[in-house]
């Protein structure tokens, strides 16, 4: 794919949060605060609070990993604004960002929220996904 197609098309990206775990603002929820389109999957975890309480609460299933959808361009800002975001790009590509295609990033989106227990994604899959393959 060409520069000028990214520019011209709103798609999904996806976007690797540098953040630590235990962040309390990771990029995911700065995005949303900013009315961005944005999707993260997550899975429950449990925490125990200093008082001792238990704390059931919503944590990305992969760390680093959203998907935003936008123009390049709108992205190329969030990512220079915020610095601990930045682009995964494809292998054997030279800074090619890895995309989406929407249907199935909706496909996704349904697998994911269709579901109220933890989720397991096939390895295969996130090998892919990690090495920047087309998912």
């Amino acid at each position: 794919m060409d520069k000028e197609r990214f520019d011209e098309s709103e798609q999904w990206f996806i976007l690797r949060d540098l953040k630590r775990p235990n962040s309390k603002s990771p990029a995911y929820k700065q995005l949303v605060d900013e009315q961005y389109k944005v999707f993260t999957p997550l899975k429950w975890r449990l925490r125990i609070s200093k008082d001792g309480k238990r704390i059931r609460e919503k944590v990305p299933f992969i760390q680093d990993l959203l998907f935003v959808y936008g123009k390049k361009s709108d992205i190329d800002q969030i990512v220079q604004r915020i610095p601990t975001l930045q682009f995964r790009f494809r292998k054997g590509g030279y800074c090619i960002p890895m995309v989406v295609s929407d249907a199935e990033m909706e496909e996704f989106m349904y697998a994911v929220k269709s579901s109220n227990q933890e989720h397991s994604f096939p390895e295969k899959l996130l090998r892919k996904l990690l090495n920047g393959q087309y998912v």
